[in-house]
C-alpha cells in the first residue's frame, strides 16, 4: 500500500517542479519582451508627421539658417548667399519624421560627448507651430555604419543608420539648390551671354505680348520662339553634379580668369544672376565648371548649358521674308531679263501673270509649279549675319516687290557681295542677313522653278 502512495506523491512533486519551471520560463521570457518593447520604444527617437512642419531651422559650422515653408516651397527667412535647395529640406523633414536608433551607447557623459562629435554637433530643429522636434547629429562612427545622435528627451546616445545620417549631417553645400537658376520657364524674362566683353545675344521676353525679342538690329528678322522656349528649358533644368569649394579668391584655379563666357539671367521678379562658365580640365566635351556670384563653383554636364555657345542664328527664323501667298494681293518680279506681274486672289483660287496667262485655270501641273516658284522665294534663308558690312547696290541679283492684302508692300531684294553670296534687304534697307546666291540661281533655285512654269505657259 505504500509504494502507491509514495508513487503519486512523487507525480506530484515533479508536477509542482514541472508547473515552476513552465512558470519561471514565461516569466522570463516575459521580461525578456518587455525589456525589448521598452528598447524598441527607446529607440524611437521621433515620430511626426512631415506634412505638418513648416519651419526648420540648421546650426553647424558656427553658423544658423531658419527656413520657412511658404506656398509649399522652403525659403530662407533671412537673406543668404545661395538659394535654398526646397529637396533637401522636405528630406529632412521625411528622414526625421520616422527615425528610430539601432543601437545606443548608454547615458551621455562629457566625455562621452566629446568621443562621438556631440559636444559641437549639427543641430536640425522642425516646427509644426505647435511642437518642435530636434535633433544632434555627431560624427560618423569608424566604420561608415552609423551616425552618432542624441535628442532633446532621451540622454542616451544613440546611432542611426549612415544613410539617414549622411541627410541629416547638414553642410551649405546640400542646402544649396542645386539648379544653375532658381527659376522655372514662366519667371525667365531676359537672357545675357557675355564673350571677351562683348554680348554675343541678348533675349528680352516682351511681357506684352508674352514672345521673346532680340535687339532692334535684328528687326527684319522673325524670332523662332521654339527655339528660344527650348533653350530656356535647358537653362531652368540644368543641376549641378558637384560642387566644389565655397568663396573662390583665385579665378585660375578653375579658368575663371579667363572665362568661355558670361550668363546673365533676369527674372520676372527682377533679380538677375551672374555666373561665369569655364572649359576646365581634360573632360570639357562632357563637363563645364561654373562660378556663382558667391563665389561656389560646381560642374554641370556641358550639354546642359550649351546655350553658351548660342549666337543670334540660332534664335532667328532662317527666311527672312516669308510671305504666304494668302497675305498678297500679288508680287512684281525681277531678275535677269525678266520683269513679270503675278496677280493673286487666293480667296476666289485666282492667280494671273501679266495678264496674259490665268495660271489658276490651267490646270493642277501650272498650279503647283507655280507654288513652288513663290515659296522658293519666300523661303530664301540666310546663311550668315554680317551687320558690319557696307554692301552696294551695284549689282541687282533679285527683286521682288510684293504686294500686301492690307494696301502696303514689302520689297524684297538680294545685291551680289561676292562670287558666293548676295547681301538681303528689304525695303531697301540692308538687313545684316547674307544668303547663297545659288538659292536664286542654282538647281531648285528661284530661277529653275521659274523656267519650270515658264514650260508649263509657254510651253
Amino acid at each position: 500500500m505504500k509504494k502507491p502512495i509514495i508513487a503519486i506523491i512523487a507525480l506530484l512533486v515533479l508536477a509542482a517542479a514541472s508547473i515552476t519551471a513552465f512558470l519561471l520560463v514565461k516569466n522570463n521570457e516575459d521580461k525578456k519582451a518587455e525589456e525589448a518593447a521598452a528598447k524598441a520604444a527607446d529607440y524611437v527617437l521621433m515620430n511626426f508627421s512631415s506634412d505638418d512642419i513648416t519651419n526648420a531651422s540648421f546650426t553647424f559650422d558656427g553658423d544658423s539658417y531658419n527656413a520657412e515653408l511658404i506656398e509649399e516651397e522652403w525659403t530662407f527667412t533671412s537673406s543668404e548667399d545661395f538659394i535654398l535647395n526646397h529637396t533637401y529640406v522636405q528630406g529632412v523633414c521625411t528622414y526625421m519624421s520616422t527615425l528610430t536608433a539601432e543601437k545606443d551607447y548608454g547615458e551621455a557623459t562629457d566625455e562621452s560627448k566629446a568621443m562621438y562629435g556631440l559636444d559641437d554637433p549639427t543641430v536640425i530643429t522642425l516646427s509644426d507651430g505647435a511642437s518642435e522636434h530636434t535633433i544632434y547629429v555627431g560624427d560618423l562612427d569608424p566604420t561608415s555604419t552609423y551616425y552618432y545622435v542624441m535628442v532633446p528627451e532621451k540622454t542616451k546616445i544613440y546611432a542611426i543608420s549612415a544613410s539617414d545620417g549622411s541627410t541629416l549631417k547638414t553642410t551649405r553645400v546640400m542646402m544649396r539648390d542645386t539648379y544653375l537658376v532658381p527659376y522655372i520657364d514662366n519667371e525667365v524674362a531676359r537672357i545675357q551671354v557675355i564673350k571677351n566683353d562683348e554680348t554675343v545675344y541678348d533675349l528680352t521676353l516682351n511681357t506684352e505680348t508674352n514672345l521673346w525679342e532680340l535687339p532692334e538690329e535684328y528687326s527684319d528678322f522673325n524670332v523662332a520662339q521654339t527655339a528660344v522656349t527650348t533653350i530656356v528649358s535647358y537653362l531652368t533644368r540644368a543641376q549641378a553634379q558637384e560642387f566644389f569649394e565655397e568663396n573662390l579668391e583665385d579665378l585660375s584655379t578653375y579658368g575663371f580668369d579667363e572665362p568661355a563666357a558670361e550668363l546673365i539671367v533676369t527674372g520676372t521678379d527682377g533679380k538677375e544672376y551672374r555666373l561665369l562658365f569655364s572649359y576646365f580640365g581634360n573632360n570639357t566635351n562632357t563637363y563645364t565648371h561654373v562660378l556663382y556670384e558667391n563665389g561656389q563653383v560646381a560642374v554641370f554636364y556641358t550639354g546642359d548649358v550649351d546655350l553658351i555657345e548660342c549666337t543670334p542664328a540660332d534664335f532667328l527664323v532662317q527666311e527672312i521674308c516669308n510671305i504666304s501667298v494668302f497675305d498678297i494681293t500679288g508680287f512684281d518680279y525681277s531678275y535677269e531679263e525678266h520683269n513679270d506681274v503675278f496677280t493673286v486672289d487666293m480667296d476666289n483660287s485666282i492667280t494671273k501673270m501679266n495678264d496674259k496667262y490665268t495660271i489658276s485655270e490651267m490646270g493642277d501641273t501650272a498650279t503647283t509649279a507655280f507654288t513652288n516658284f513663290y515659296n522658293s522665294i519666300t523661303y530664301i534663308a540666310f546663311d550668315e549675319l554680317d551687320f558690319e558690312a557696307q554692301p552696294d547696290k551695284s549689282e541687282l541679283v533679285l527683286r521682288v516687290n510684293f504686294h500686301l492684302a492690307d494696301g502696303s508692300d514689302t520689297l524684297f531684294e538680294l545685291y551680289k557681295a561676292d562670287e558666293k553670296y548676295s547681301y538681303i534687304f528689304i525695303d531697301g534697307e540692308y538687313t545684316g542677313g547674307i544668303t547663297i546666291t545659288e538659292r536664286v540661281t542654282g538647281q531648285n533655285s528661284v530661277s529653275y522653278f521659274y523656267n519650270k512654269l515658264m514650260d508649263i505657259l509657254e510651253p
